[in-house]
C-alpha cells in the first residue's frame, strides 16, 4: 500500500485514507495478540507470566555440569479438553503405575479415551486436567493412562487451580507448585519459536538445594519441600538455593555462544522470565518440564524437528554442552517474593525485561442454563440439592446465584441447597452472572407424617446420667438431654434406624448453644459419634475447661431429617470414664481412640482446621476430601507427631467446592471420617 502511495503521489486526502488503513491493520494485530488460556494460562501477574524486573538482585547459583547425562525429561501431563467424555481415574501407587483389577475410584475426569501416557524417564508425571466448567484444573500425580479406553490411574491429589487465576500451586511434590505453569508447551521449542513464560527446573537436591530446619528447604512461591529434605538436601550450598528459588540468566549472558537452536530458545526464556526450582532429580542431572497430552508430546516433536533427543544421553553432544553452559550460568533472583515477583514491585509492569502477557481471547458467553431437578417434592425440615448446568459447558463465567419466590415455604443457599420450611409451593430460580440467563425448579413442601413424630424413650444408662426426652412441637425437631457429673474426656453418640442426612445438631452445653452441621449415617447396630470433646473445637467456639468432678447440663436438638421423616432416634449416650459402676448394657459403647475433627463447621470463610488424635505415632497420614458425588477434590499426606496427632489448615480456595464434603484421615489401621458443609 505504501509503495503504491509513493508512486501515484496522491494528495493529503489520500494520505489520511492510508493512515486509516494502517490503523485498521494495527488494530487487527493487537486483536490477534490476545492469548488462549488453554495454551497460555493464568493471570498476567502470575509467577509464570511476569517477566524479570530490572531491579532483580542476582546471586550465584553455583550449579555444576551434569556428571553422566546431558539433559533429562520430566513430563507434565496437560489435558485441556473439558468437553471430552468423563473417564474413571482409579488409584495407583508410585511403584505400580498401572495396576490390574479394579482399584478404588479416585475421581472422574474429561480425558480423551485414545490418550496414552505411560511411565517415562523421570517418574513424576504431574498432571493438570481441565474440568468441564472450563475453569478448574484438577492436579494429581503420578498420572498414567496405559492403554486406550476409559480408565486412567493416579495417586496424590493437590490443590485445584483456576486457569484464569494466579496458578501458583499444584502437583509438583517437591515444591507444591503448579502442574501446568512453567511447562514447555507443544510448539514452543520448535525452530523460530519462543517461550513467553517462566520455566520449571529440576535440580539434584543433594548438591544444589539447601535445607535447614529454619527454612524447611523451600522458599516462596513454593509451599513445601520433599518429605526427605532434612536427610537428602544439601546443607552447604547457598541458603537462597531452596525449592521455589527463581533462577535466571544475567542480562549480560551472551546467547550467541550457544550452538543449538533449542538451547537458545530456552536461554532467552531464562534471561527474560527465569525458571523456578520445583522438584528433585534425585541423581546428578537436571531437567526442565515439558508437555505430554492430547495436544502432543514435546519430546516427539523435538526429535522430529532437530534429529536428536531432548534427553540426549551424552556429555559432548552440542545440545548437552549448551545446556550445561546454561545451567552453570544460572543465578538466583534473591529478592523474588509475592510483592516483588521477578525481583521488583509486582505492581510495576513497566520496568521489566519484556512486555506483560496480553489479555485472554474473548470470553465464551453463556447461552443458557438449566437446573436439575425441574420439580421436587420435599417434607418440612428436609434439604434438597439443586444442580445447575450452563451451556456451553466451557463458558468463561460459570458463576450463578439462587433465589426463592417464597422463603416462608423453602429457602435456598448460595450453593443451591433448598431447605423445606413449611407446607406449600416455592419456585427456586438460578440466574447466571453472565447474561442473566435463568432456569427454575418448582418445589412442593408437605408436612411429615404424624406417626414419625415421637422420640423413643432414651435409656438412662445409655446417657450415664438421668436423661430427658421430648418433642418441642415442631415436627422437624427432636431433643434429648442429660445432666450430671461429666468426665474429663467425653463424646456424644446417637444411634438411629434412619440416615439423618444433612441434619443440623444444636448442642447446648451449660446453657450455651453451638451449631454443628453433620451427616449421621446410622442403623440399629451402628453408633455414630456426632460430638466429641477431644479437641474441644468441634463446634468452633467451645472453650470450657473440663474437670472430672464438674457437673454439666447437655442437651442435643436435631433438625432437618431427610424428607422430613424421622424413623426414631434409638439411643443417646455420653461416653467417658464415669464415677461409679456402669451397667453391662453399656459395654458396646467402647469406641476407637482415634478421632478426627474439623472446624469451623459450616465453613463460610477462612481456613478449615483439621485435627486428628489417637493415630499411629510418627506415621504417614492420608487426609482426603471428597465432594458430595464422591470425587476426590484434595489429597494431602502429612506425618503424625510423637503423640499420634496432626493439626492441619486447608484454605477454602484450595477446596473449590460448596455443599457437603467428606474428610477422611487414614493412618495405618485407623481410618476416620467426618462431614463438613462448605458454604
Amino acid at each position: 500500500i505504501f509503495n503504491d502511495y509513493l508512486k501515484s503521489k496522491i494528495m493529503k486526502k489520500k494520505v489520511l485514507k492510508l493512515s486509516s488503513v494502517v490503523a485498521a491493520l494495527l488494530l487487527s494485530i493487537v486483536t490477534f495478540a490476545q492469548r488462549d488460556p488453554l495454551k497460555w494460562p493464568f493471570a498476567k501477574t502470575s509467577i509464570w507470566n511476569m517477566p524479570l524486573h530490572n531491579n532483580a538482585l542476582y546471586r550465584p547459583g553455583n550449579i555444576g555440569a551434569a556428571v553422566s547425562w546431558g539433559m533429562t525429561e520430566d513430563q507434565d501431563v496437560i489435558v485441556m479438553t473439558p468437553s471430552s467424555p468423563l473417564i474413571n481415574v482409579r488409584t495407583n501407587s508410585w511403584t505400580n503405575r498401572c495396576p490390574t483389577g479394579t482399584p478404588a475410584l479416585l475421581t472422574t475426569l474429561p480425558v480423551p479415551s485414545d490418550l496414552i501416557v505411560t511411565n517415562g524417564g523421570t517418574p513424576n508425571f504431574a498432571a493438570g486436567i481441565l474440568q468441564p466448567d472450563g475453569h478448574t484444573i484438577y492436579q494429581t500425580q503420578p498420572f498414567q493412562k496405559c492403554v486406550a479406553g476409559s480408565t486412567a490411574f493416579s495417586q496424590y491429589v493437590f490443590a485445584a487451580s483456576d486457569i484464569y487465576g494466579d496458578g501458583r500451586l499444584g502437583a509438583h511434590g517437591g515444591s507444591g507448585l503448579s502442574s501446568i505453569g512453567g511447562t514447555i508447551r507443544v510448539g514452543e521449542l520448535l525452530p523460530n519459536a519462543s517461550i513467553k513464560h517462566a520455566l520449571k527446573i529440576n535440580l539434584y537436591a543433594n548438591k544444589y538445594v539447601f535445607y535447614s530446619a529454619a527454612t524447611g528447604g523451600y522458599r516462596w512461591p513454593a509451599s513445601q519441600a520433599d518429605s526427605y529434605a532434612a536427610s537428602n538436601y544439601s546443607t552447604t550450598c547457598p541458603n537462597y538455593m531452596r525449592m521455589g528459588a527463581l533462577l535466571a540468566l544475567l542480562p549480560a549472558f551472551n546467547i550467541n555462544i550457544l550452538q543449538t537452536e533449542p538451547a537458545k530458545i530456552i536461554a532467552r526464556a531464562l534471561q527474560t522470565y527465569g525458571g523456578y526450582v520445583v522438584d528433585d532429580t534425585a541423581w546428578d542431572v537436571y531437567a526442565i518440564e515439558t508437555e505430554i497430552g492430547p495436544a502432543g508430546n514435546v519430546m516427539t516433536e523435538f526429535k522430529a524437528a532437530y534429529g536428536y533427543d531432548y534427553n540426549v544421553n551424552s556429555l559432548t553432544h552440542p545440545f548437552a554442552v549448551d545446556m550445561a553452559t546454561i545451567f552453570k550460568a544460572l543465578q538466583c533472583v534473591d529478592n523474588n517474593d509475592a510483592n516483588n515477583i521477578g525481583g521488583g514491585p509486582t505492581t510495576d509492569t513497566v520496568n521489566r525485561r519484556a512486555p506483560m502477557a496480553p489479555g485472554f481471547t474473548s470470553a465464551i458467553a453463556v447461552t443458557s442454563v438449566s437446573v436439575t431437578p425441574i420439580t421436587g417434592s420435599m417434607q418440612v425440615g428436609s434439604t434438597l440439592a439443586l444442580t445447575p448446568a450452563i451451556t456451553p459447558s466451557n463458558a468463561t463465567n460459570q458463576t450463578v446465584s439462587w433465589s426463592t419466590n417464597n422463603g416462608s415455604v423453602a429457602t435456598v443457599s448460595s450453593a443451591g441447597f433448598v431447605t423445606a420450611i413449611a407446607a406449600g409451593t416455592a419456585i427456586i430460580t438460578v440466574t447466571t452472572q453472565d447474561g442473566s440467563k435463568t432456569a427454575t425448579s418448582s418445589i412442593t413442601v408437605t408436612a411429615p407424617a404424624s406417626s414419625n413424630i415421637a422420640l423413643n424413650k432414651v435409656s438412662s444408662m445409655s446417657c450415664g446420667f438421668s436423661p430427658e426426652y421430648a418433642n418441642d412441637g415442631n415436627q422437624a425437631t427432636r431433643w434429648v438431654a442429660c445432666n450430671g457429673t461429666f468426665p474429663k474426656s467425653w463424646s456424644v453418640d446417637l444411634g438411629a434406624n434412619a440416615n439423618l442426612t444433612r441434619s443440623e445438631i444444636d448442642w447446648e452445653f451449660n446453657n450455651r448453644v453451638y451449631k454443628y452441621r453433620v451427616e449421621v449415617s446410622a442403623n440399629n447396630s451402628t453408633w455414630t459419634t456426632v460430638v466429641n470433646k477431644t479437641a474441644n473445637k468441634v463446634a468452633g467456639n467451645m472453650v470450657d475447661n473440663f474437670t472430672a468432678s464438674s457437673v454439666r447440663y447437655l442437651r442435643i436438638t436435631i433438625t432437618g431429617a431427610p424428607n422430613g421423616v424421622w424413623a426414631s432416634i434409638r439411643e443417646f449416650r455420653v461416653i467417658g470414664t464415669f464415677t461409679g459402676a456402669r451397667s453391662a448394657a453399656q459395654s458396646h459403647s467402647v469406641i476407637s481412640s482415634a478421632q478426627i475433627t474439623a472446624y469451623p463447621n459450616p465453613l463460610i470463610n477462612g481456613d478449615l482446621k483439621i485435627d486428628a488424635d489417637g493415630f499411629e505415632k510418627n506415621s504417614e497420614t492420608n487426609i482426603t476430601i471428597h465432594d458430595a458425588l464422591g470425587r476426590v477434590i484434595l489429597k494431602k499426606i502429612i506425618y503424625t507427631n510423637k503423640n499420634g496427632s496432626i493439626n492441619l489448615s486447608i484454605g477454602k480456595q484450595q477446596i473449590l467446592a460448596k455443599g457437603l464434603i467428606t474428610i477422611s484421615a487414614n493412618s495405618g489401621k485407623n481410618k476416620k471420617l467426618i462431614k463438613v458443609f462448605i458454604q
